[in-house]
């Protein structure tokens, strides 16, 4: 038995390499904890701001960096030295960081997937305008914090299979895809879509893509420094809000309220 201090833990989370865990508190008490795998306390974290607490926690693949995502719409990178913050990024919908890469949807056409599930190569491709900070994302909502599920802040957080990038989504920014740049300590890129985001996972096989859909017939791609792409169903009646990679990455299959479509990748 590992004694803890928090109030009332809202979850914890093993390192990838089984070395260290984490524990975090209620979210009115931004508070974590970090032990080592035989409960020796390593590390404790907290702000003294009055600021709602954790909402989410992700390992990076060795280990090294631990990703903590708040209510406050603020990610903190810890490393496996200190245990104490070496950066913090605000993912609020006025962005003021410097040399971040902003992709916004455009409703110009995209490429095709016909009836045999592969992807045609028509002219008509999905775009993403592409400017740099200072920018604000559009449709970007404040929380109702009268509502007993509270939808805020930072709620999904996920390194890529090297460790490298940072994915982040923000529910106060619920058509956005907030990328970290592990290496240079910087936001690197937002993607910005026309409707909310309703999957966002990076690619099996290429640690650089990552892909989502917003549940129209489009399954959409980014890659850095490429840019962000859609693909679009032959079927435009079709809403994909679920989408699964086969292991090699060379297909995946997308989910409709009815239907399912196995698209292959080029």
């Amino acid at each position: 038995m590992i004694p803890i201090d928090t109030i009332d833990s809202q979850g914890l989370e093993w390192s990838c390499d089984g070395n260290s865990i984490c524990v975090w508190d209620t979210i009115g008490n931004h508070f974590l904890q970090i032990f080592n795998s035989i409960g020796v306390l390593k590390q404790e974290f907290s702000i003294s701001e009055n600021e709602l607490g954790i909402q989410t926690v992700a390992w990076s693949p060795l280990g090294e960096y631990i990703a903590v995502g708040g209510y406050n719409q603020k990610v903190w990178l810890l490393n496996n030295v200190t245990w104490k913050p070496i950066a913090t990024f605000s993912l609020k919908s006025n962005i003021t960081a410097p040399r971040v890469e902003i992709l916004k949807e455009t409703p110009t056409g995209s490429k095709y997937l016909n009836n045999q599930g592969a992807f045609t190569s028509e002219p008509n491709i999905t775009e993403f305008e592409q400017s740099l900070s200072p920018a604000t994302v559009e449709k970007s909502f404040s929380a109702d914090l009268s509502k007993p599920e509270l939808k805020t802040g930072i709620s999904n957080i996920s390194f890529n299979a090297d460790g490298s990038l940072l994915l982040c989504f923000n529910e106060n920014t619920p058509n956005a895809i907030w990328i970290i740049s592990v290496k240079e300590m910087r936001i690197l890129s937002v993607v910005q879509t026309i409707n909310p985001l309703r999957k966002v996972v990076w690619s099996p096989v290429d640690s650089e893509v990552v892909s989502f859909v917003t549940g129209n017939s489009q399954l959409y791609m980014w890659k850095y420094p490429a840019g962000a792409y859609g693909f679009h169903s032959a079927a435009d009646n079709l809403e994909f809000t679920q989408f699964q990679w086969n292991s090699n990455g060379s297909s995946v299959l997308l989910f409709d309220k009815n239907v399912f479509t196995v698209a292959t990748i080029p």
